[in-house]
């Protein structure tokens, strides 16, 4: 079937491509909330892969900020998920560390 001659209208076009005008065609955006949240998680993050006083341990938060840049590129909301929820354990080991290190340094000092 051949396209209209006037104009050509979205619903159309999703009619005549069907499951194709997926990759072509957003079906949904991220809501303004959850953009704010992942940006939060990034900046965290970097701050992780910046701050990170042992060598090669900024590594994981790296990927873990590729797989949120993976979801928002292919538009996943799975993936999103599952980067967001990689991060939370990625920070709070990272926290755990500091923590532990906060308190190993101090249990130092109190041996002299």
């Amino acid at each position: 079937m051949e396209a209209p001659r006037d104009y050509v209208t979205l619903g159309w076009l999703m009619g005549r491509l069907r499951k194709h005008s997926f990759g072509m065609i957003r079906w949904s955006t991220p809501l303004e909330g959850t953009k704010r949240l992942v940006g939060v998680v990034v900046v965290m993050l970097n701050s992780a892969v910046v701050l990170a006083p042992i060598p090669l341990t900024n590594v994981v938060p790296a990927l873990v900020i590729a797989l949120i840049s993976l979801a928002y590129l292919e538009e996943d909301g799975l993936v999103l998920l599952i980067a967001l929820l990689a991060a939370i354990i990625v920070m709070t080991v990272a926290v755990v560390v500091v923590w532990e290190t906060v308190f190993g340094g101090k249990w130092l000092s109190d041996l002299r």
